[in-house]
């Protein structure tokens, strides 16, 4: 029988607090995720400089298909459908915002010119595509 003083039961203990975080962090993408598929509002482009590192650490790239968004996990992919023309972009988030009411995500350039938007606002649908490369933590999905 252990104590709580042995060694081997704190590691033990250690790396089952880590599984439940894991799995409670893997629920609350999932919820996340699930709340974000339809989503509907205003895209809007960046206007940070290129080159300026996002909030995933990545370096902004006007010719890329990257975008902000305000709590999706970043490296999720979502494509985002512009109401006023039917044309859509698969773009991955990168970066945190648009922090403006009524906007939900900030497109680069190339995915704003992919749906026709160009410098601007447009009406869009965001849908949740998938993620850029999981994580996974044991046995559970902890997000992109």
């Amino acid at each position: 029988m252990t104590d709580g003083n042995d060694p081997s039961f704190a590691k033990a203990q250690e790396r089952y607090s880590a599984a439940i975080i894991g799995i409670i962090l893997g629920i609350f993408t999932v919820l996340f995720i699930t709340e974000a598929r339809g989503e509907s509002g205003i895209a809007s482009v960046y206007t940070t400089k290129h080159g300026v590192k996002t909030a995933s650490g990545r370096r902004l790239n006007d010719g890329a298909f990257t975008a902000a968004h305000k709590f999706l996990p970043f490296g999720t992919m979502v494509r985002v459908i512009n109401k006023r023309n039917g044309r859509s972009v698969v773009v991955t988030i990168t970066d945190r915002g648009p922090y403006i009411k009524g906007r939900i995500i900030d497109l680069t350039m190339a995915g704003a010119n992919a749906i026709g938007m160009g410098y601007g606002l447009a009406p869009v649908t965001v849908e949740l595509v998938g993620c850029e490369k999981p994580r996974i933590t044991g046995a559970s999905l902890v997000g992109c």
